[in-house]
């Protein structure tokens, strides 16, 4: 009677450390995932000739590269630029245009300074969300 006691105590203890240990894991894929969110912005596909400023210096665009805080772009004539937000918007930079990014925790605001953009956003933002757009 007792190993059968001893073995019920061991079962009851090993599943209440399986649930703390999924709880903790849930946790912690909301809190990673909500930061990812909030910083992967990127490059999704270029086209003709786009330029980047990053912080005044001229880097190499390239196809998936984030894009960080102060970072400018700009595209040329019959070129294009398109930018991943997160998961659910997308903003495509047209021809002639520039554009820089300032971004302050989920807080994003996008100054168009020439030019014309366009939106794709498959999903309403969420509360402590902000997306400004900035235009002359």
């Amino acid at each position: 009677m007792e190993k059968t006691e001893n073995s019920s105590k061991r079962k009851i203890v090993i599943l209440i450390a399986t649930i703390v240990l999924l709880l903790v894991a849930a946790v912690l894929v909301w809190y990673f995932s909500s930061q990812i969110r909030a910083t992967t912005t990127r490059i999704l596909r270029i086209e003709g000739q786009v330029n980047l400023e990053d912080n005044g210096k001229k880097k190499t665009v390239t196809d998936n590269l984030r894009l960080n805080n102060g970072n400018a772009l700009t595209t040329a004539t019959l070129s294009l630029a398109s930018i991943g937000l997160d998961d659910t918007k997308v903003v495509t930079l047209d021809e002639r245009s520039r554009a820089e990014f300032n971004q302050k925790g989920r807080k994003l605001d996008l100054n168009l300074t020439a030019g014309s953009l366009f939106f794709e956003v498959s999903k309403p933002l969420e509360a402590d969300e902000n997306f400004d757009i900035k235009t002359n």
